[in-house]
């Protein structure tokens, strides 16, 4: 965590960051503004020992100073002979300045790094002194011993500076742990000194395996003695080198270069940070003080008749940095063409209300704090015990019930038990079944609630959700396929139901909180989301579904109470993919090809994560309700492997924006309409019935609709995710003044946030780019000198250099079905004629919007 310390002409600091004064200047270029002085110390002794480590040597000192956007760095290279090493940031305008010292070894790690606030007045400069401490590691060591009783213990290290260290080991059963902090970056033997109860040693030696300690870093030591005759054997665990950001270049287009490079390969990869100087070593300006997740960046910023030098720096979770790349240079000369930038405009069509659509309600709902995370509580008694492997599962249950419990049911695909135990003694099984040999994890069978179940003022003309993804323009392409197959994990369903019956295959429907075969819904949750997937349509009555075939297969996981438990969701997920294993369990002779799941729970779940991955490693897609807390995305939504949908708030033609009770954060996927204030979704309900109800449960039957349109149209499971996600009609400032996420920028998860509303038409068409073209019209082709394509759906930067004299339109188009014909739903801007001469410099901006015919 960041440690700030208030500095103005007096000082304080811990004794990192020392502010030495604050002097007076003037001269040319001061302009009023004032001046930062960094220096830095580091102990020589400190050098040697790093210089004497190989792959250790010390490569960069990086100075930073930054004041909201602002943002300048200097990078100084350091070696056995760079002790003092400084830095000076001058035309700082008044007011307060971050100030970070970082250094780095030369595989790019921060090994140090120290914080302060500096306040900075006009013509004053303002001194600040580093002492840099090197030797601040700290190791973990984790021993594996023979079984022995009463052991006691000592990890010894001895470097070749004869230092020695000696630590009493943690013992218990087995296992020794100890933390040795403030180790010196050096080459150390371990040694283990271990005796029994009496004192007798047992075993005393050193392994032949030297670690290396290496400055400022934290690490894992894993210690195996097999036995008290052995050897000792060292495995260390570092954090991973991080990789250099490589292959940076640049495309000069008119109005700014576009900077591209190859993609850092990191799991915890945060995001890339771009510098540019005038100076190959001097100062540089960080283009973008919030980091970028692509691999790309535009700088509009540039003049001709200018030398410019790039870094790109790449930033991960934990703090460190990529090493630096070379920079890259550019000399810019502004060259004749067309140039400028494409938007894109989405209209939506308004939220229109009645009550004249034949379903009962009687306003908004009354019960307050109605959306909010569902409580996390388990069924009363009842754990999920998880075994090694099916040979273990005899002994396992042998000892579970010798304990005194009771096996409720078992699932082997995931090798795991469902067992009940003493409500009042939760704690006491709980830790007695971890004891057990074999187990691998024990947790409460917790319970998963539907989302979003009351319903609100219906006053709907129509089915406003539809429109606003645009389904009608999908449905002239496809309705769907009756050999697809959605199944609908939730309540149950009316099988009565003339707008939904005839599309629910009940005879291998299954009810998973009674254990047969009966999925009739009391509650009505499941018969609402099944009637958005797929009410039987363009038959004269009530309402439509998303898709117009295809079957739907009812599995009651969630009792008439609307709650049910995680193992009833999990044994229902392998159920519906046609992979429930083992004796006694239900068989899906037809499995289907997505699961909705418009339910949730707060807790994380290693049983639910384990079935998840079975799911989707049969090809499966699952789409889940993210949550109607308004805070963070709930279970099973937040696993990866899922899809997890947002809900869309929608009062007006021009402004996108989730609706406040909708779960947010980095996993969401999707967002679609669930409804808010007064405005529900319209569907089915159980007893012939129709209502509108909202939440993010109201979402998700959405998304696997067109999902299951997407399939019909033949677009491979394995690419469906990153279909919606990039056809999305993106949530930012071109509908509704919101910077790029979706939701008004913030702390935390926010940033980081990248989705848009699900764009059913856009999707099966699998959508990709925006072109652009230099030529003339005739009827609904155009006819093209040069094009240029923009590969993303938001808009972007394009340049036609010097192209053939003439006169021209410019066009912009989005080809929705890819036929090469200006069409309905199309989206289109073009220019008025231009006269191009040989020479030109022509900026022009477009707008894209939709065609409507």
């Amino acid at each position: 965590m960041k440690k700030y310390f208030a500095l103005a002409c007096i000082l304080t600091l811990t004794g990192l960051l020392i502010l030495s004064g604050c002097g007076v200047f003037s001269g040319p270029g001061s302009k009023g503004q004032g001046m930062i002085q960094i220096l830095t110390e580091i102990p020589q002794d400190d050098l040697n020992k790093v210089e004497d480590l190989d792959g250790s040597h010390l490569k960069n000192i990086i100075f930073t100073v930054s004041q909201g956007s602002q943002m300048f760095v200097h990078f100084e290279k350091i070696d056995s002979s760079s002790s003092n090493v400084k830095a000076f940031f001058e035309d700082l305008k008044n007011g307060t300045w971050e100030v970070k010292i970082v250094v780095e070894d030369r595989n790019g790690y921060e090994i140090f790094s120290g914080y302060a606030e500096a306040v900075i007045e006009a013509n004053a400069v303002t001194d600040i002194s580093v002492d840099i401490d090197l030797t601040s590691s700290r190791v973990n060591f984790e021993v594996s011993l023979p079984q022995g009783n009463n052991l006691r213990g000592d990890i010894v290290l001895k470097n070749n500076q004869g230092e020695t260290r000696r630590e009493e080991l943690n013992i218990n059963g087995g296992a020794g742990s100890v933390q040795i902090p403030n180790l010196a970056p050096q080459n150390w033997q371990v040694g283990l000194e271990i005796k029994d109860g009496t004192g007798e040693t047992l075993f005393d030696g050193f392994s032949s395996q030297v670690l290396k300690i290496y400055p400022g870093r934290d690490g894992d030591a894993f210690l195996n003695l097999s036995s008290f005759g052995g050897q000792i054997y060292v495995d260390t665990n570092w954090l991973p080198i991080p990789e250099p950001v490589v292959g940076l270049e640049g495309l000069y287009k008119e109005g700014g270069l576009n900077l591209s490079w190859n993609p850092v390969n990191s799991n915890d990869l945060e995001g890339y940070r771009v510098f540019r100087s005038t100076e190959k070593d001097g100062i540089m300006k960080a283009l973008n003080p919030e980091l970028t997740e692509k691999n790309e960046f535009f700088d509009e910023e540039i003049k001709g008749g200018q030398d410019y030098f790039y870094w790109v720096v790449a930033y991960t979770e934990n703090g460190y940095s990529s090493r630096l790349n070379d920079p890259y240079e550019i000399y810019i000369e502004i060259i004749e063409g067309v140039w400028g930038k494409i938007s894109v405009k989405h209209d939506f069509p308004p939220p229109v209300f009645s009550s004249q659509n034949g379903f009962n309600a009687t306003g908004p709902a009354k019960e307050a704090g109605l959306f909010k995370e569902p409580p996390l509580e388990p069924v009363p008694g009842e754990m999920i015990v998880s075994f090694s492997s099916l040979s273990a599962m005899g002994e396992v249950k042998s000892q579970i019930e010798a304990m005194g419990a009771e096996i409720l049911d078992k699932n082997e695909r995931v090798n795991a038990f469902l067992v009940r135990v003493e409500e009042g003694d939760v704690q006491t099984s709980s830790f007695e079944l971890m004891n057990i040999n074999g187990v691998r994890y024990v947790e409460p069978n917790y319970r998963m609630y539907a989302l979003g179940t009351n319903p609100n003022d219906p006053r709907y003309e129509q089915q406003w959700h539809y429109p606003l993804i645009r389904l009608p323009q999908t449905w002239n392409i496809t309705t769907g396929d009756r050999n697809l197959r959605i199944a609908v994990l939730d309540t149950g369903c009316d099988a009565n139901h003339p707008d939904l019956g005839p599309r629910l295959d009940t005879s291998n429907g299954y009810n998973f909180v009674e254990e047969n075969n009966n999925t009739h819904d009391i509650h009505g949750h499941g018969t609402h989301v099944a009637g958005t997937i797929g009410a039987v349509t363009d038959n004269n009555l009530g309402v439509a579904g998303v898709m117009w075939s295809g079957e739907i297969l009812p599995v009651k996981v969630l009792g008439d109470d609307g709650s049910g438990s995680y193992w009833a969701v999990g044994n229902g997920m392998l159920y519906a993919a046609g992979i429930l294993d083992g004796e006694n369990m239900p068989n899906n002779p037809s499995p289907v090809d997505v699961i909705n799941m418009s339910l949730g729970g707060s807790s994380s779940s290693d049983f639910i994560a384990e079935v998840v991955q079975e799911v989707h490693a049969t090809g499966v897609i699952m789409v889940a309700a993210a949550g109607n807390s308004g805070g963070a995305i709930g279970y099973p939504a937040k696993y990866p492997e899922v899809i997890a949908v947002g809900s869309l708030d929608h009062h007006s033609t021009d402004e996108l924006k989730l609706a406040s009770y909708s779960s947010r954060g980095p996993e969401l996927d999707i967002a679609a309409p669930g409804g808010a204030g007064s405005e529900g979704v319209l569907s089915t309900i159980p007893g012939e019935g129709y209502d509108a109800k909202m939440g993010t449960s109201m979402a998700a039957p959405h998304v696997a609709g067109v999902i299951g349109l997407m399939l019909a149209e033949g677009i491979p499971a394995s690419q469906v995710r990153d279909i919606i996600k990039d056809t999305a009609t993106v949530f930012g400032p071109e509908v509704s003044g919101l910077a790029g996420g979706g939701i008004p920028p913030g702390d935390g998860d926010d940033k980081k946030m990248d989705f848009g509303l699900i764009n059913a038409y856009w999707a099966i068409n699998n959508v990709a780019e925006i072109k652009v073209f230099l030529g003339t019209r005739t009827g609904d082709t155009i006819n093209s000198v040069v094009e240029a394509n923009i590969d993303n759906l938001k808009g972007g930067n394009y340049s036609f250099s010097a192209p053939p004299p003439g006169t021209y339109r410019v066009f912009a188009w989005i080809d929705v079905r890819g036929n090469g014909k200006i069409e309905s739903g199309d989206y289109l801007a073009q220019s008025e004629e231009i006269t191009f001469r040989a020479g030109d410099k022509i900026n022009l901006n477009l707008t894209l919007s939709e065609i409507i015919e």
